[in-house]
């Protein structure tokens, strides 16, 4: 077997990180480089403090999702921090915020389980924050939609119900025309009678 002498396998990992985040900070201090929208958004002050925080948050430890008091706390620090930082809440930093998957917000809430008031709550402030956002025009109308569906449990609905206007049980529509249709006969066949008995007076 061939030696290999490549930096993949001569340079140690830690140094190749090191390396690399060299190459890509040279790269971009270069006169030419730009930014794509990502990598801007990503580089904002607001956004970077919040993801930090973010990121610390993920990997400490969480609170269990027992204590009432404790999830208040936090949820409050949740939506504090992104107000602060001027970040639009989601369900999914939420999550990270929490340390859960959000199957286990939804199912918390379904069953009714502790603390499913709070979780609800916090569902629908972001759930709020979302379609201001799109009413402000500030979020797309179709990521919104995005978002609702995923998340809010909202669908598009094209379901027509037509109804009678008549809701009286105890009228039945052939029992009615019947009643219609003699009522008509009757009518016609008086005039009948009235034109013959005026006939025969001349």
């Amino acid at each position: 077997m061939p030696y290999d002498n490549s930096k993949r396998v001569i340079v140690p990992i830690g140094e190749r990180e090191k390396q690399a985040i060299k190459e890509a900070e040279k790269h971009m201090s270069l006169p030419n480089y730009t930014k794509n929208k990502a990598s801007q958004y990503l580089s904002e002050p607001n956004v970077k403090t919040f993801n930090k925080i973010l990121l610390e948050k993920a990997f400490s430890k969480h609170i269990p999702f027992t204590s009432e008091e404790d999830m208040k706390n936090e949820l409050f620090k949740y939506f504090d921090t992104c107000y602060k930082q001027d970040i639009v809440p989601t369900i999914s930093s939420l999550c990270v915020w929490l340390g859960v998957h959000k199957d286990t917000i939804y199912s918390t809430i379904a069953n009714k389980g502790r603390n499913s008031d709070l979780l609800t709550q916090a569902v629908q402030i972001c759930h709020m924050q979302n379609e201001n956002g799109a009413i402000a025009g500030s979020i797309n109308s179709v990521l919104y939609m995005f978002l609702s569906k995923n998340y809010y449990g909202m669908h598009d609905n094209s379901t027509i119900n037509l109804t009678t206007g008549l809701q009286e049980p105890t009228i039945n529509n052939t029992d009615t025309m019947k009643v219609i249709q003699e009522q008509l006969a009757l009518e016609h066949t008086s005039k009948t009678d009235l034109n013959i008995a005026t006939s025969d007076e001349k």
